[in-house]
């Protein structure tokens, strides 16, 4: 009884959160058959909401909606992009369950709007409709940058997180950026003498640009725009950068996790008022939400991937700290190329936070099969943890497995996998052969055991 009341949550949880109940149904469906427009769907809608941890089709939806209203031709090239992005790392073998939830297509979506976003202010470029067409061979690129970086991560059990999009955002960025005015400055009368042809009007404007970075305007500081920046940062996430379409995006993570939205807001908040006093110039990037959107991440993934507990709470302000300081640290390399900041203080941070709980020993223990913080806590309150330590305490005790194998636990909880992981890990990874019921997981395990890599573990 205890292992079934531990294997399975309250059915009503199933309809809230990531829901579980829909991800479970299209899971047992094949990708070649009539439903195939509905698991296509539900994995693009669930790419939008995935990049701020919000794994719901219905947030989704939401979000794709604020960005169309900010921008029709940069919320096409999301959609455009995460719909690529999924059919191609299907093709790619990908496992299936990342597929559906959409976590192999929103590097591709982020590069896709973002990119659409910037590129024309950055570049000097007037964007046309046609453009949205390069989304396609970018979210290509994208996907394998994607899936070699989740392959070089895994063996450290880290998320690449949004990492493939910085990296193809900013290959992006500069190669245009030199085919179009070569690859030298002419920064306050000094010529680098770079290869390409030179416009003295655009680095005359570029110039301008970084010696308001720099210098900036004394204009007297409005708090109250400052507040304004902590609800735009939602937008700045997804290149909607206006109010309307950020209120709409923070109600998308309302819908998927009231306890994220919370903590995204304080993290956003943290970054807000911390920038008043790191921005090297101008204020107007703080007023627009551009020096906070990378806490408000840091804050939300460290709730997101941790177990709950007083110490995360603790790790989420100071994850929100790190990453402004981290921001304005960067702002000397990034403003002489006028080449965005995009999430590097973010990846750069939950990553380190995310490492420290790969350690045995530490307070910080990574969750396994993550959920939505609500069901994070409602096992954490319910004892489960508690209960399966127990049980795995009071086994035979069991030999340490050969450094490198993959082992696939029948019948526990992520709990008992962070117990297995913390007794016999050295680096393993575990998964659960009970999420195969749930439609979680199989995929896996089938390429897992097709290279005999399997070692069953059955809890008594």
């Amino acid at each position: 009884m205890a292992n079934r009341r531990n294997s399975q949550v309250r059915k009503w949880l199933r309809w809230f959160g990531d829901m579980n109940a829909i991800r479970c149904f299209l899971f047992s469906k094949s990708w070649w058959s009539p439903w195939f427009p509905a698991k296509l769907t539900n994995a693009v809608l669930r790419a939008f909401g995935v990049v701020a941890f919000a794994n719901n089709p219905l947030s989704g939806f939401l979000i794709m909606a604020a960005m169309m209203a900010s921008d029709v031709i940069v919320g096409v090239a999301g959609l455009l992009s995460a719909t690529v992005a999924v059919i191609c790392s299907k093709l790619q073998g990908a496992p299936d369950h990342l597929v559906c939830d959409g976590l192999t297509a929103f590097n591709s979506l982020l590069v896709g709007a973002i990119c659409t976003a910037v590129l024309p202010d950055l570049l000097n470029l007037k964007l046309h409709f046609y453009h949205v067409l390069l989304s396609i061979p970018i979210s290509i690129i994208t996907c394998y940058v994607d899936l070699g970086l989740s392959s070089l991560m895994s063996p450290c059990q880290l998320p690449a997180q949004s990492i493939p999009f910085n990296l193809v955002a900013t290959g992006l960025v500069l190669s245009l950026r030199g085919r179009l005015y070569g690859y030298g400055l002419k920064i306050h009368g000094i010529d680098t003498q770079g290869h390409g042809q030179m416009y003295d009007d655009a680095f005359r404007t570029l110039a301008q640009d970084i010696t308001e970075v720099f210098e900036g305007d004394q204009t007297e500081l409005q708090w109250v725009k400052v507040l304004e920046g902590s609800v735009l940062a939602a937008g700045q996430v997804y290149g909607a950068g206006n109010m309307a379409s950020s209120i709409i995006i923070w109600l998308a993570f309302f819908l998927y996790s009231p306890i994220l939205s919370v903590v995204f807001y304080l993290g956003s908040i943290i970054g807000s008022c911390l920038a008043v006093f790191l921005s090297p110039g101008s204020l107007s990037e703080v007023y627009a939400g551009l020096w906070s959107y990378n806490s408000m991440l840091a804050a939300g993934g460290s709730v997101f991937f941790l177990q709950p507990s007083l110490h995360v709470a603790v790790v989420a302000v100071l994850g929100a700290c790190m990453a402004v300081f981290t921001q304005a640290a960067v702002m000397n390399i990034f403003a002489p190329t006028q080449l965005p900041v995009l999430s590097y203080p973010f990846n750069v941070v939950i990553t380190i936070l995310l490492a420290i709980s790969t350690q045995r020993g530490t307070t910080l223990t990574m969750l396994t099969n993550r959920s939505f913080p609500e069901q994070h806590i409602y096992e954490r309150l319910k004892g489960t943890c508690e209960a399966d330590n127990n049980a795995d305490e009071n086994a035979p005790e069991m030999k340490p497995f050969q450094m490198g194998r993959y082992c696939a636990v029948v019948g526990c909880t992520s709990r008992s996998h962070d117990y297995l992981n913390r007794k016999l890990g050295n680096g393993m990874r575990f998964f659960s052969l009970s999420a195969v019921k749930e439609g979680q997981g199989s995929d896996v395990l089938n390429v897992i055991t097709r290279r005999r890599q399997v070692t069953v573990v059955f809890s008594l």
